[in-house]
């Protein structure tokens, strides 16, 4: 049973402020086949090198509002509870411990609850394929609270996709590589160190770092092309029943175009 995209289509993102979700919004926006890219946000914002005429913004205040039951729902006027329509979803929601203050209740609220209620919003708001940016490691029996929490939002998606026929595609990335910062103390000692992650990496295949915009690429073509011939071209992994899984070398490869 194939799951490419057979038409245009309209597709909800989750975490597009982040490096990783704006350079996914970029993507989808100036991809011929997408038609609408609506852009979960805390705020409003603007994407300056996307197409903002594909680019439809829709705030919610509080994400804590995903996973509460909807008469406890803080902004309950957000359209989003109304949508419908959506074709597929993204979701590249992620903190850090150093973001959560250390907390490792905060973290998972973001990392796990906060992509579950999101993954169960959009599949009522009608979308048949969802992609995930995960983590490389990502395992529910990991000995690292990372990784673990990882793992077990994975195990949850995919419960949630499978419970409603819903295609998911799971990418793995190792390090993110994003685009250098122009200001900031930290940017001298961050885009050095991103440097010499570039260097390594290309002896190694993307398994140690890739790029936001290999993984956007990556999420755009897991939703419109035919996941069989990701598989045979790039190695992307099927893990269950419509359910694949890209690894960070495959990522690599696809955000290169190179079988």
């Amino acid at each position: 049973m194939s799951t490419a995209v057979s038409a245009s289509y309209r597709v909800l993102v989750a975490g597009s402020t982040g490096a990783c979700g704006q350079a996914i919004v970029q993507e989808l926006a100036t991809a011929p086949k997408c038609r609408e890219v609506l852009a979960l946000c805390r705020r409003n914002v603007s994407f300056p090198r996307s197409d903002s005429s594909k680019v439809r913004l829709i705030v919610l205040e509080d994400f804590n509002d995903l996973v509460v039951e909807p008469e406890r729902r803080r902004n309950k006027e957000c359209p989003l509870w109304g949508l419908t329509e959506v074709d597929a979803a993204v979701c590249a929601l992620g903190t850090t411990m150093k973001d959560a203050g250390g907390s490792q209740e905060a973290f998972r609220r973001v990392d796990h609850d906060y992509v579950c209620g999101f993954v169960k919003t959009a599949i009522g708001c009608g979308a048949r394929r969802i992609a995930l940016v995960s983590s490389s490691g990502a395992s529910a029996r990991s000995a690292f609270f990372y990784m673990r929490v990882k793992g077990e939002t994975e195990d949850e998606v995919q419960r949630l996709c499978n419970e409603h026929g819903v295609a998911l595609h799971v990418l793995r990335p190792a390090m993110l590589l994003t685009p250098p910062r122009t200001s900031g103390s930290r940017r001298l000692a961050e885009n050095l160190a991103q440097r010499i992650v570039k260097t390594l990496r290309l002896s190694m295949g993307g398994s140690l770092a890739v790029s936001v915009a290999q993984v956007a690429r990556t999420v755009r073509v897991a939703l419109e092309e035919d996941p069989t011939t990701m598989a045979q071209a790039y190695g992307a992994q099927e893990r269950a029943s419509q359910t694949w899984v890209y690894p960070s070398r495959t990522i690599y490869r696809l955000g290169l175009g190179t079988a």
